[in-house]
């Protein structure tokens, strides 16, 4: 890669591509892997999003995504949804879909501790009636869902953005 963003890829056949901005999407590490000193690898920030069926409706009809705005002191969940909300088909047969998202060090625990937490916390917002109907599905746990953003932080370092707007799209290149 050049300092202007392009250069050559190699794929893993031996095919060599010439191009003139490469986007390499991945996670910190990988990124690092693939260029070297180019990039300063971060703490990774990840989250658990674990999802529940429910036989009740949800609490609220809209399809609103609901923030924790009382901070980590709180409890573990960030967001909660009910996706079912936005469409019946992402839920199971006659169910609703339930998605709560964990981030931070909680993400480490067990499977059945982070669904106990996300319940009980989930029980202050929604009541014990509804939520401990909930049946959990599924928990996908994402390390590196974000990059840390240390302090101080600058959204634009290292980062050129390119927009070309006849053709409705915005292009990130790291350059660090």
């Amino acid at each position: 890669m050049n300092e202007s963003g392009g250069g050559t890829v190699e794929t893993e056949d031996g095919q060599r591509i010439e191009a003139k901005v490469i986007v390499v999407a991945a996670d910190p590490p990988t990124a690092s892997a693939l260029l070297g000193d180019r990039i300063e690898p971060t703490k990774p920030r990840g989250c658990a999003s674990l999802y529940f069926a429910s036989d009740q409706p949800p609490p609220i009809s809209k399809p609103i995504l609901f923030l924790n705005g009382e901070g980590r002191s709180a409890g573990v969940v960030g967001n909660t949804c009910f996706p079912s909300s936005v469409s019946a088909s992402y839920a199971p047969e006659g169910k609703t879909l339930v998605s709560t998202t964990v981030i931070g060090d909680d993400i480490h625990r067990s499977e059945a501790e982070l669904e106990r937490l996300v319940k009980s916390h989930m029980t202050e917002w929604w009541g014990s009636d509804h939520v401990n109907q909930w049946t959990h599905l599924r928990t996908y746990k994402i390390p590196y869902s974000q990059n840390a953003q240390n302090v101080p932080f600058s959204a634009s370092k290292g980062v050129e953005v390119r927009t070309t707007w006849n053709r409705l799209s915005l292009m990130c290149v790291a350059l660090a």
